[in-house]
């Protein structure tokens, strides 16, 4: 028996192209291209979650006397060294982006320390976890689904479960209709629940968007920090459970090895940012 867990990421690989999920997970062409955008949102995600578990676990007054500022700086260098060393030695981002992401994540820290409260309230709620770990069965008693929930909060008998993103201009009306964004939590929400053995209903899911930039010359207000809650009825649940449940038994076989027997479809629509969009020996585009 083979013991293999699988994570959202690949479920949304997969749900956007089969035949990129094959490439990379099975035939292993994995071609990974760092940029700023992973910098920087590493870097802030540790600043925030540095600062909750101070809040949480200290004071608020400690939280707030943190130097963030300084924080958001040492991460963003200490991820940018680990992803040129992944990326043999070359470097992929200039001074000048390094800091124009800097200067705007200050002002994502300054508004976020400001508003704190309208999430994150030490009176009413605990910290169940930062990163907090899910782990449990699928479908396939050989494959887990394993999951890392940014923040997960408690209050009462309630949880939240809020997902950091950092975004260049925010998530605009397309954005919070792909679904290839917005499952993620609704998957979380249905695993959290089975691991806890809750109800649904005592769960929450919140994406707290973070801004590095705000629309100039606009005569509507504006929030550096946007929070989005995705539909997680019960329709909505069953249909990304399924496509979950197709997902694991499409691709892996009952003892958890990969199903090489699977038909896997290309999906000519992404291939923008495809990593194998310019590699014809890999990819040509169509399903013949």
């Amino acid at each position: 028996m083979i013991d293999v867990v699988v994570s959202y990421s690949q479920f949304s690989m997969y749900m956007k192209c089969p035949w990129k999920w094959k490439l990379t997970y099975i035939d292993k062409h994995k071609d990974f291209t760092p940029n700023i955008h992973l910098v920087f949102g590493t870097a802030m995600h540790q600043t925030i979650q540095d600062y909750l578990n101070v809040m949480f676990l200290k004071s608020i007054k400690e939280a707030d006397a943190m130097d963030l500022e300084s924080k958001l700086h040492l991460f963003m260098v200490e991820q940018y060294k680990k992803l040129l060393q992944d990326n043999g030695g070359l470097h992929f981002v200039t001074k000048e982006d390094m800091k124009d992401f800097y200067v705007n994540g200050l002002e994502i820290i300054k508004t976020f320390k400001k508003h704190r409260i309208n999430y994150f309230n030490r009176k009413t709620q605990s910290l169940k976890g930062i990163e907090y770990q899910i782990k449990l069965p699928t479908v396939n008693p050989n494959v887990n689904a394993i999951a890392y929930l940014d923040v997960l909060i408690q209050e009462g008998s309630k949880y939240t479960i809020y997902d950091l993103k950092t975004s260049s201009m925010g998530w605009g009306k397309f954005a919070k209709s792909d679904e290839s964004k917005t499952m993620q939590l609704v998957l979380y929400k249905n695993w959290l629940a089975r691991s806890l053995n809750i109800p649904l209903t005592d769960i929450d899911i919140n994406y707290l968007i973070l801004k590095l930039k705000l629309y100039e010359n606009v005569d509507f207000p504006q929030k550096r920090i946007q929070s989005f809650v995705p539909p997680s009825g019960t329709v909505t649940m069953n249909r990304i459970e399924k496509n979950f449940n197709t997902f694991v038994n499409d691709c892996f076989k009952t003892d958890g090895s990969y199903n090489t027997d699977t038909f896997f479809a290309k999906n000519i629509n992404d291939c923008k940012f495809c990593p194998f969009k310019d590699k014809p020996e890999l990819c040509s585009k169509n399903n013949g």
